[in-house]
């Protein structure tokens, strides 16, 4: 039996950097006499649960029994709620969130507080999903493509991000997304699965279309690993998913008489895991027991490539000559080494000549003498690569920007030369570009978002730094804002309630409706217009939730009742319209602009439910002055008042009329009520 494992099998760059932080925190701990625990598992995988616990890393459900010790945050993340009760009770906490699980809490945010509507393909139940949920207000979670498309058909207007769990299938995230775009909705996709999840996911793929079974190793709550058993059971293969060798039936694998098998490996598996499988397989094929020679060199052609040697020479000199296959320098080893173009730069488009002209300075590695041919080759990948990847180690850790040069486009991406090789995706690059190759030579400033060990190489992203820089700028905007400030700015976004003011680059205010004038707005859009300069004044700020609260209303003295309308008097019937319905009753303007309440029970003598029920917007209608608040200019209206007064005046004429016709008898009046009530 051959046994064929897959290069990218066992522990993801994500989940190694959670063990290594982990086990260093539990060791300080332990070394300053604290204790130390993870909030839930660190990772997906029992046995490397037991043996961090035999490192002094418990495991805890809660918060209650943290008191002494300092709390690591698993890989998967934690809840916002679960992050400030272990902040609120003074623990030290120690955060080993994988920066994949990080962006998608960051894309998801970053896109609600834009106002659009996050849609997560992914598990609600995993603490991934459950974790970046609790910093959202109102998301669409399923992994049921049908229930997302009922979700999304009752939220018309709203703009939706479509973003993945991190261990996803990114073909099935792109249909969830085309279903969405078919009902004609305003839809944008981010393929926010880990990369190497996907590369571990496409060689699943590929090494169970050539083997007769397929083994896949991972702990039953990882999520990863369930991915890669349903590739690998989609391929029509027999598929084994086991924990650990303790759970493989070799003797079912022997009886089956397979020629070729294929293993892999969740991203949560130890390495020691993994090989005794590899062993217990090789064994069962060879009939013999194999040495640990023989299995490491086994396990080891997992590996893409090895990582570079510190101890190889590295020199400084001066190119000779340049040509299309290679560059021939002067070290000083008495004969030019030879540089070959694929030793120069990962790129395969770049031309050495568009490097290096002679003369320039040149530092390579020393690598191997050709004796027959007498010739020294070097390389300047590799020597490039000794010094970035510490350079680029450090800058991960400490989260400071680094420099590149994009060398090659490729397929969802392109290759950043940093001395070492960086893959920096599509979805990184902070711009939409549709032919990444015209980026090919242009330098960038990135943030390494991940370190691949194994390979020497890095994920690096444009994207973050300007989000962090664009952060850091808006908070010390966020500072230069005082309350009773006098501030110029542009309308940025006009909504019924109000408009959203531009006062500093990704620093708005809400200027609410009440406070664009001392006269009544009906609509912002009645006074203001997207784009238009305006001043305003600062009247409140909320630092915890960075909002800021507007007025221009105030920056003009508040006009006198008088200079609003006419004289009023109370008991007064004046003519006015209708320009406002609420629930509550209806607002008048009368002749000079100043507006007064009828509330609804004063609208009609007969019980009225809804204003809008006997009256409209533009009627005109009289209106009797019940009241008049001088100091806040509000005024009361009555239309059933105003109704009776006409009466009574009409009444009163009429009697008055009467009194001075002296010359109608008793008799007269008695014939005439007699003709009214026949009427």
């Amino acid at each position: 039996m051959e046994v064929v494992l897959a290069r990218s099998a066992g522990f993801c760059a994500g989940v190694r950097r959670a063990v290594e932080i982990a086990s260093e925190a539990a060791a300080k701990a332990l070394s300053e006499g604290r204790g130390c625990a993870t909030l839930g598992p660190l990772i997906h995988n029992d046995d490397m649960i037991k043996d961090l616990e035999k490192r002094g890393l418990q495991s805890l459900k809660d918060l209650s029994r943290s008191t002494g010790k300092d709390i690591v945050i698993p890989s998967h993340g934690t809840s916002r709620e679960v992050l400030n009760d272990a902040l609120d009770r003074g623990l030290k906490v120690v955060d080993a969130t994988c920066p994949h699980v990080n962006r998608l809490k960051n894309e998801a945010a970053g896109w609600e507080a834009e106002g659009g509507t996050v849609v997560i393909v992914g598990d609600r139940k995993h603490p991934e999903i459950s974790g970046v949920a609790s910093y959202l207000r109102d998301p669409i979670i399923s992994e049921d493509p049908q229930e997302i498309l009922k979700a999304t058909e009752i939220r018309p207007g709203a703009r939706f991000l479509v973003l993945a769990q991190t261990t996803q299938v990114p073909e099935f995230i792109k249909s969830v997304f085309e279903g969405i775009k078919n009902l004609g909705r305003d839809v944008t996709y981010r393929n926010t699965v880990c990369p190497a999840t996907m590369e571990r996911q496409e060689e699943t793929r590929r090494l169970a279309g050539k083997v007769d079974a397929m083994i896949i190793i991972g702990g039953p709550k990882s999520a990863n690993t369930k991915r890669l058993e349903e590739i690998a059971r989609a391929s029509g293969r027999p598929t084994y998913r086991v924990a650990n060798l303790s759970e493989l039936d070799v003797g079912s694998i022997s009886a089956a008489g397979y020629d070729r098998i294929g293993i892999t490996a969740g991203a949560s598996t130890p390495d020691g895991i993994i090989k005794e499988v590899v062993k217990a397989m090789a064994e069962l094929g060879e009939e013999k027991e194999m040495t640990m020679a023989e299995l490491e060199q086994l396990y080891s052609e997992k590996k893409e490539a090895a990582p570079v040697k510190k101890d190889l020479q590295v020199v400084t000199g001066k190119v000779t000559l340049v040509t299309d296959d290679e560059v021939l320098a002067d070290v000083g080893q008495g004969a030019d080494v030879h540089v070959s173009k694929d030793q120069l730069t990962f790129s395969k488009s770049v031309m050495p000549g568009q490097l290096f002209q002679p003369g320039d300075e040149i530092t390579v590695a020393l690598e191997d003498y050709d004796a027959q041919k007498d010739v020294q080759y070097a390389s300047k990948v590799k020597a490039d690569a000794i010094t970035a990847w510490e350079k680029a180690k450090g800058a991960f850790e400490s989260g400071s920007p680094v420099e590149g040069v994009i060398v090659e486009a490729v397929k969802a991406g392109v290759v950043v030369d940093l001395g070492l090789r960086a893959f920096m995706p599509a979805s990184q690059i902070g711009k939409r570009i549709e032919d990444l190759g015209t980026l090919v030579g242009d330098k960038v400033r990135v943030k390494i978002i991940e370190l691949e060990e194994n390979r020497k190489g890095a994920v690096v992203s444009a994207r973050a730094l300007l989000e962090e820089e664009t952060a850091k700028q808006r908070k010390e905007n966020f500072a230069k804002v005082q309350v009773g400030a006098i501030l110029q700015g542009v309308v940025r976004k006009i909504m019924p309630f109000g408009a959203f003011i531009n006062l500093f680059p990704g620093v708005d205010g809400l200027l609410h409706v009440s406070e664009i004038s001392w006269q009544r707005v009906g609509n912002p859009s009645e006074v203001l217009n997207e784009g238009m300069n305006v001043e305003v004044k600062v009247i409140a700020i909320d630092e915890a939730k960075e909002k800021i609260s507007l007025s221009m209303k105030q920056l003009s003295e508040k006009p006198r009742f008088k200079t609003m309308a006419v004289d009023l008097e109370e008991g007064g019937i004046y003519s006015g319209t209708v320009v406002k319905l609420m629930s509550f009753g209806a607002f008048v303007r009368l002749e000079g602009g100043a507006e007064g309440l009828v509330h609804v029970s004063q609208i009609s003598d007969s019980r009225v439910q809804s204003p809008e029920d006997v009256l409209s917007v533009g009627q005109e209608v009289k209106v009797k002055v019940l009241s008049v608040n001088q100091e806040n200019g509000r005024i009361s209206l009555s239309i059933k008042e105003a109704a009776d007064r006409a009466e009574r005046e009409k009444y009163e004429d009429y009697m008055k009329s009467a009194e001075e016709d002296f010359k109608i008898t008793i008799a007269d009046r008695i014939r005439i009520k007699q003709q009214s009530e026949k009427r």
